[in-house]
């Protein structure tokens, strides 16, 4: 079973500057209890949830004519369960706290249909570990730790190409700029770290 939920909002707060504020909230959850079959050779597996939260404000606003600067300040919990269908076994729970989560980012267009972007993210999460184990006796494990996001996803670039009302957007893969171009270096790497499609049918 699974259930989500994201809401958005725009809000012009000052017209003359274009600049408006845009609040959001998420929330999933999801469980999903697998049992083996058939029974009589089988027996039933671990037990999974999983539920996240999240909530921010951002703003975004023109600049120098045709860009566009947004931005923004989140948070999110997010709690994970992986618990034993016998009564010896293992018993897993996961907890993720992050604030702050802060977020820029600065698209251009160099065309009419191509689009430069840059972005900039990051984000402290504390993170809480319980472990219980029965093996005859029940042996728990806790550990707590802070952790900042990688350092190797603070900074990306994408493009954006766009032909009427067809669009493909992509990011651009994180070791091009360690590693640089085939052509020259030799060395293969993708593009895009990421490419999505999509049609406005309303334009």
């Amino acid at each position: 079973m699974n259930l989500s939920f994201f809401t958005r909002g725009f809000f012009t707060v000052n017209k003359s500057m274009g600049l408006n504020l845009v609040p959001y909230l998420a929330f999933n959850t999801s469980s999903w209890n697998p049992v083996a079959t058939p029974t009589s050779l089988g027996y039933p597996d671990n037990q999974y949830s999983n539920m996240n939260f999240a909530g921010g404000i951002g703003v975004n606003m023109p600049v120098l004519d045709q860009g566009l600067l947004a931005g923004g300040l989140s948070f999110g919990y997010s709690s994970y369960s992986d618990k034993s269908a016998l009564s010896s076994g293992r018993n897993l729970t996961t907890t993720v706290f992050v604030l702050p989560a802060f977020n820029l980012g600065l698209e251009w267009p160099f065309t009419d249909w191509m689009t430069g972007r840059v972005g900039y993210s990051r984000a402290v999460a504390s993170v809480k570990n319980n472990t219980e184990t029965t093996v005859g006796t029940i042996v728990t494990t806790y550990t707590k730790g802070t952790q900042v996001t990688s350092p190797d996803q603070t900074i990306t670039t994408g493009l954006g190409f766009h032909f009427n009302r067809f669009s493909i957007d992509g990011t651009v893969g994180e070791k091009l700029f360690k590693d640089g171009f085939y052509l020259i270096t030799g060395k293969q790497n993708e593009l895009f770290g990421m490419l999505s499609a999509s049609y406005n049918f309303g334009k």
